[in-house]
């Protein structure tokens, strides 16, 4: 079946602690190998953030991802099956 990756994002404050944001919106997906070079996962401008997603196609529900920005973290993943798939 298609995956879709969908994000939501909310703000961290000192003060009190982050409400999950309601609204997901959807990433743009770029195709990578193991083989590829990591420059190729480097932002292409400075309003640019990449998340890496690591897959492994023999433990499909526990994939990994990381962020190339010091500015983002991801603090959750969730996998579900796409309504109707």
């Amino acid at each position: 079946p298609p995956y879709y990756v969908l994000a939501s994002h909310n703000t961290l404050q000192s003060s009190t602690s982050a409400q999950p944001s309601s609204i997901l919106d959807h990433v743009d997906i770029q195709y990578r190998h193991a083989d590829d070079s990591p420059l190729s996962l480097l932002p292409s401008h400075p309003d640019e953030h990449v998340f890496v997603l690591y897959h492994d196609p023999d433990n499909p529900t526990a994939p990994t991802i990381k962020s190339t920005s010091s500015q983002f973290a991801l603090s959750g993943i969730k996998v579900s099956s796409a309504p109707g798939a």
